[in-house]
């Protein structure tokens, strides 16, 4: 293990080009600097600009786009298990202030808690954690351990397995790392149950991310009929009927899904209609039913996974807030999400507009929100503030 005086091999950025880090971000792509050709993957790295000026510590992977991850701004500091739990600390005094610390939410959030690479989410007293990189794979014993040392849970789940670990010449791996983790965990948040599989469910289990989204939502639900499309578990919805809706439309094309959806209303004793169905031919069939809504929810998948598909994901997400837009009562609340940092603010706003135009509706901005705050985004970090929710209603 390295000790903090410990020199590290020096790499420098090329004298031309836009350098992000020089500003604060993470991030050092496989074309500003050149290679060394005697450096291990996942070695930590002193990066340098041109003029050999200090910029940060990182770790390498040269099989990666992202050759380089800057994990701190010290010259000191390196990735033993103490700056694990000090980084880990961190992240949970800055979250005291936001959630209570016996509910469900993030703990790491990779870049925006400076540890690129590590997610996990608490789950009761179980942690899942994923680890997406190879600078951080190799050191997954000190994460661990640090995730010990902080936490105590009785079980820490590994769910790394998403496609993207191929993208850093890593195999998809998920398996008990400490305890056994239950197949069901019940839970609540807002005084709303619901239940996460850990083992099976999206991410980690759940989608944490919206929580505050859906807290707001469900101000609006009072005495209205809702529609929860691309409803994974059902929580937008369930959240409305929690708060009085009079109705709760959920569509879902998972035959899994549905099944977690109806379990959540069941829990909190809500009946909620529940179409298993593609949603953008069931948005067109509700329009020609001459189907009404007071307030929608719209939560799709990333509809891009690259900057080169962003042109697709504006249709796509142009396509289907037309049709809610249709659906929407006089005066109804739409709450649209998109969850791609390649589609970046503006272009969401771009899409809705020219959604709004096209449904000859007049739609009035209210909120444009976030991700829940166990979910930090850096402002010199653009990619971490990946969620957009935008609160639209219907005017006449």
């Amino acid at each position: 293990m390295q000790n903090r005086h410990t020199k590290l091999p020096l790499v420098k950025l090329n004298p031309s080009g836009t350098h992000r880090c020089l500003y604060g971000h993470s991030w050092i792509f496989d074309n500003e600097f050149k290679k060394p050709d005697d450096l291990d993957p996942g070695a930590e790295v002193d990066v340098a600009d041109a003029r050999g000026r200090f910029i940060g510590r990182g770790y390498f992977n040269p099989a990666s786009k992202i050759a380089i991850r800057l994990f701190t701004r010290s010259s000191r500091a390196t990735l033993t298990t103490d700056f694990f739990m000090k980084r880990i600390v961190q992240a949970r005094d800055a979250r005291k202030s936001f959630l209570p610390e016996d509910e469900p939410r993030r703990i790491v959030f990779s870049e925006g808690d400076r540890l690129p690479g590590v997610v996990a989410d608490m789950y009761g007293s179980a942690i899942v954690v994923q680890i997406l990189t190879l600078g951080m794979d190799l050191r997954r014993e000190r994460i661990v351990e640090a995730l010990m040392s902080v936490y105590a849970p009785d079980a820490i789940y590994e769910r790394s397995d998403v496609t993207s670990r191929s993208r850093e010449g890593l195999p998809e791996r998920k398996g008990d790392l400490i305890g056994s983790i239950p197949e069901r965990i019940e839970l609540s948040t807002d005084g709303v149950r619901f239940a996460v599989h850990p083992k099976t469910g999206h991410k980690t289990g759940c989608y944490l991310d919206q929580r505050f989204n859906r807290r707001r939502f469900a101000e609006f639900a009072a005495g209205g009929r809702v529609l929860d499309a691309f409803a994974y578990q059902g929580l937008f919805g369930v959240y409305a009927g929690c708060a009085g809706a009079s109705e709760v439309l959920a569509i879902e094309s998972s035959d899994e899904a549905c099944r977690e959806l109806k379990d959540n209303a069941d829990l909190n004793g809500r009946p909620v209609e529940l179409m298993r169905a593609n949603v953008f031919d069931t948005l067109k069939l509700l329009e020609s039913e001459g189907r009404r809504f007071d307030l929608i929810s719209l939560d799709p998948p990333s509809f891009t996974k690259s900057i080169g598909a962003s042109s697709n994901a504006k249709r796509g997400y142009k396509e289907i807030n037309l049709r809610a837009m249709r659906l929407l009562s006089e005066h109804g609340i739409l709450f649209t999400s998109s969850c791609s940092f390649h589609t970046d603010r503006e272009s969401f706003i771009d899409s809705l507009s020219e959604a709004a135009c096209d449904s000859r509706r007049i739609m009035q901005l209210i909120e444009l929100r976030s991700a829940s705050p166990d979910h930090p985004v850096r402002m010199e970090v653009p990619e971490t503030d990946y969620l957009k929710c935008a609160v639209l209603q219907a005017r006449e």
